[in-house]
């Protein structure tokens, strides 16, 4: 991840919080301090998947919960992690199957093959499928769609939105994926932080690329422009929802493909629609950093949100206003919102 002048300057930042402050880096610390010397090509094409790999990193070194790490705990792990790689863990005594199983027949890996394994999982309801993602600048850029007894039924490209998005060609892989049932559509979140759009032809199971979303405005006053990091779809109030670098969240029409509003204040959300992106006041945002994940309860009409600084917010989607926050995190040692 970091080259030796990077880790130098990681160590930097734990040594002047050591001797400004005599405590360890908090998981935002931790966070950032990597991210800043990550090289600027990797950040733009793996800035999500490498702000949740330091999470995961964070939690697992910080085994006490006092949500803090100091840099011998990092160097411990470090060694730790390095001699378990090269040591020989015992055979398994025996292995379980399930009675159905699924192999990609394009590149036929096995286990013993070096795979990378599935990134992503999830049960479709309104098509009967379970949509799963493999690893790899390849597979990765690839939707497999399966019956429920993981007999392979479709599968969706995300060539043409990467085609569409000049940057990141070669390694643009799916990041997170939305359906929207009433249109029929996919929505689908690259690593290049780019959402392309995907419909059902007619009665069949060929998916057929239709367009990309409209990259958020730039809002200089909540922290830049911001990259879209996560998305859901809300069918309560119809709208693709998309979380951002800023903490700022999007809200677009899966119909017009239109920005209806962006919000990350307690009152009131957002803007109305044809209006400028709104802007939280000094002091009034509800997230201040990375968000990770979004979550819809469209029963309750309600959008659930984590960030990174752990915080989570609920919103109404009906009048699209704050309910109420939780924290977690350097707020509440012991845990972090990182999945929703």
């Amino acid at each position: 991840m970091l080259e030796a002048g990077s880790l130098t300057a990681v160590y930097s930042d734990f040594k002047a919080t050591a001797d400004a402050e005599g405590r360890g880096l908090t998981l935002r610390e931790f966070v950032r301090s990597f991210l800043r010397h990550v090289p600027p090509d990797r950040y733009k094409r793996d800035a999500l998947a490498l702000t949740k790999q330091l999470i995961e990193i964070f939690d697992v070194i910080d085994v006490n919960g006092d949500a803090s790490m100091e840099w011998s705990e990092f160097v411990s792990f470090c060694i730790e992690a390095g001699m378990a790689a090269v040591r020989r863990g015992p055979k398994a005594a025996c292995a379980l199957q399930h009675d159905a199983r699924f192999l990609d027949g394009d590149s036929a890996r096995s286990s013993a093959g070096g795979g990378h394994g599935f990134t992503h999982a999830a049960f479709v309801a309104d098509l009967n499928a379970l949509v799963v993602v493999e690893g790899g600048p390849q597979c990765g850029k690839t939707l497999r769609f399966l019956t429920p007894r993981l007999a392979p039924v479709c599968v969706l490209d995300a060539a043409g939105a990467i085609r569409a998005n000049k940057r990141s060609l070669d390694m643009s892989v799916v990041a997170a994926f939305a359906y929207v049932p009433a249109e029929r559509l996919m929505a689908v979140l690259l690593s290049s932080h780019v959402v392309g759009l995907w419909a059902l032809a007619g009665e069949s199971d060929a998916w057929r690329f239709v367009d990309t979303l409209p990259r958020p405005p730039a809002s200089e006053g909540a922290g830049g422009g911001g990259l879209v990091t996560t998305l859901v779809y809300d069918a309560f109030s119809h709208t693709l929802v998309l979380g951002s670098s800023n903490g700022l969240l999007h809200a677009y029409s899966p119909v017009t493909r239109k920005l209806l509003r962006s919000f990350n204040c307690a009152s009131p959300a957002g803007a109305a629609e044809g209006s400028s992106t709104w802007l939280p006041g000094p002091g009034s945002c509800v997230h201040r950093d990375v968000i990770l994940s979004l979550c819809a309860v469209p029963s309750q009409g309600l959008l659930c949100s984590s960030c990174l600084d752990g915080t989570l917010a609920i919103w109404d989607t009906g009048r699209w206003r704050l309910r109420r926050t939780l924290t977690s995190g350097a707020h509440a040692p012991g845990g972090h919102l990182t999945k929703l």
